[in-house]
Protein backbone atom coordinates (compact mmCIF):
# COMPACT_ATOMS: atom_id res chain seq x y z
CA UNK A 1 0.00 0.00 0.00
CA UNK A 2 1.49 3.38 -0.98
CA UNK A 3 2.17 6.06 1.59
CA UNK A 4 -0.82 8.17 2.59
CA UNK A 5 -0.80 11.89 1.81
CA UNK A 6 -0.12 12.79 5.47
CA UNK A 7 3.14 10.82 5.37
CA UNK A 8 4.19 12.38 2.08
CA UNK A 9 3.60 15.87 3.47
CA UNK A 10 5.48 14.99 6.68
CA UNK A 11 8.47 13.79 4.64
CA UNK A 12 8.40 16.93 2.46
CA UNK A 13 8.41 19.05 5.62
CA UNK A 14 11.29 17.00 7.05
CA UNK A 15 13.35 17.61 3.90
CA UNK A 16 12.62 21.36 4.07
CA UNK A 17 13.55 21.47 7.77
CA UNK A 18 16.79 19.67 6.89
CA UNK A 19 17.72 22.41 4.40
CA UNK A 20 17.01 25.23 6.85
CA UNK A 21 18.78 23.45 9.72
CA UNK A 22 21.87 22.73 7.63
CA UNK A 23 22.08 26.30 6.29
CA UNK A 24 21.79 27.77 9.79
CA UNK A 25 24.03 25.22 11.51
CA UNK A 26 21.12 24.14 13.74
CA UNK A 27 22.70 21.06 15.29
CA UNK A 28 19.73 20.21 17.54
CA UNK A 29 17.29 20.09 14.62
CA UNK A 30 19.69 18.08 12.45
CA UNK A 31 20.07 15.52 15.24
CA UNK A 32 16.26 15.20 15.37
CA UNK A 33 15.97 14.81 11.60
CA UNK A 34 18.43 11.91 11.28
CA UNK A 35 18.41 8.47 12.90
CA UNK A 36 21.18 7.85 15.42
CA UNK A 37 22.95 5.55 12.96
CA UNK A 38 22.40 7.72 9.88
CA UNK A 39 24.90 7.79 7.03
CA UNK A 40 25.47 10.98 5.03
CA UNK A 41 27.48 10.40 1.87
CA UNK A 42 28.54 13.31 -0.32
CA UNK A 43 30.01 12.74 -3.74
CA UNK A 44 31.83 12.83 -5.99
CA UNK A 45 34.70 12.82 -3.49
CA UNK A 46 32.92 10.23 -1.37
CA UNK A 47 32.91 12.04 1.98
CA UNK A 48 30.93 10.03 4.53
CA UNK A 49 29.60 11.11 7.93
CA UNK A 50 28.15 8.43 10.18
CA UNK A 51 25.93 8.55 13.26
CA UNK A 52 25.33 11.29 15.78
CA UNK A 53 28.94 12.48 15.77
CA UNK A 54 29.00 12.67 11.99
CA UNK A 55 25.79 14.71 11.91
CA UNK A 56 27.15 16.97 14.66
CA UNK A 57 30.35 17.52 12.66
CA UNK A 58 28.28 18.35 9.57
CA UNK A 59 26.34 20.99 11.56
CA UNK A 60 29.46 22.44 13.13
CA UNK A 61 31.21 22.60 9.75
CA UNK A 62 28.48 24.76 8.24
CA UNK A 63 29.38 28.35 7.47
CA UNK A 64 26.18 29.82 8.89
CA UNK A 65 24.51 32.39 6.70
CA UNK A 66 26.87 31.64 3.83
CA UNK A 67 24.95 28.96 1.94
CA UNK A 68 21.37 28.36 0.94
CA UNK A 69 19.89 25.03 -0.17
CA UNK A 70 16.99 24.91 -2.61
CA UNK A 71 15.42 21.45 -2.96
CA UNK A 72 12.97 20.71 -5.77
CA UNK A 73 11.16 17.97 -7.69
CA UNK A 74 10.85 15.80 -4.60
CA UNK A 75 9.56 12.31 -5.42
CA UNK A 76 8.61 10.13 -2.45
CA UNK A 77 7.86 6.41 -2.55
CA UNK A 78 7.30 4.00 0.26
CA UNK A 79 5.13 1.66 2.21
CA UNK A 80 4.44 1.46 5.93
CA UNK A 81 7.40 2.74 7.96
CA UNK A 82 9.93 2.80 5.08
CA UNK A 83 10.30 5.41 2.35
CA UNK A 84 12.69 6.76 -0.24
CA UNK A 85 12.90 10.25 -1.65
CA UNK A 86 14.84 11.72 -4.50
CA UNK A 87 15.14 15.39 -5.29
CA UNK A 88 17.23 17.92 -7.11
CA UNK A 89 19.43 20.31 -5.18
CA UNK A 90 20.80 23.74 -5.85
CA UNK A 91 23.06 25.27 -3.25
CA UNK A 92 24.09 28.90 -3.55
CA UNK A 93 27.17 29.79 -1.56
CA UNK A 94 28.87 32.96 -0.42
CA UNK A 95 30.10 35.42 -3.02
CA UNK A 96 33.03 34.22 -5.02
CA UNK A 97 32.13 30.52 -4.86
CA UNK A 98 30.27 28.77 -7.61
CA UNK A 99 26.84 27.33 -6.88
CA UNK A 100 26.39 23.59 -6.63
CA UNK A 101 23.72 21.52 -8.28
CA UNK A 102 23.06 17.88 -7.63
CA UNK A 103 20.67 15.20 -6.55
CA UNK A 104 19.60 13.85 -3.19
CA UNK A 105 18.74 10.20 -2.65
CA UNK A 106 17.25 9.63 0.79
CA UNK A 107 16.24 6.56 2.75
CA UNK A 108 13.72 7.35 5.47
CA UNK A 109 12.20 5.40 8.34
CA UNK A 110 9.44 6.11 10.78
CA UNK A 111 10.69 5.98 14.39
CA UNK A 112 8.49 6.69 17.39
CA UNK A 113 5.81 8.08 15.08
CA UNK A 114 8.17 10.52 13.30
CA UNK A 115 9.91 10.30 9.95
CA UNK A 116 13.72 10.40 10.09
CA UNK A 117 16.48 10.27 7.47
CA UNK A 118 18.48 7.04 7.74
CA UNK A 119 20.70 7.63 4.73
CA UNK A 120 21.39 10.77 2.71
CA UNK A 121 23.38 10.51 -0.49
CA UNK A 122 24.07 13.67 -2.45
CA UNK A 123 25.92 13.65 -5.73
CA UNK A 124 26.74 17.20 -6.65
CA UNK A 125 28.36 19.22 -9.34
CA UNK A 126 30.94 20.95 -9.94
CA UNK A 127 31.43 17.39 -11.25
CA UNK A 128 30.24 18.71 -14.63
CA UNK A 129 33.39 20.80 -14.95
CA UNK A 130 35.61 17.79 -14.28
CA UNK A 131 33.73 15.71 -16.86
CA UNK A 132 34.14 18.44 -19.46
CA UNK A 133 37.90 18.52 -18.87
CA UNK A 134 38.29 14.75 -19.34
Amino acid sequence: MPLPTDDIVAIQQLIARYAFALDSGDEATLLEIFTEDAVCWTGPAGTERVGVEGIRAMAQGTVVGRMWHFIANVVIDGDGDQATAKAYLQMVRELGREPMIGRYDLTLVRQDGHWRIKRRDVDGVPRLRREQQA
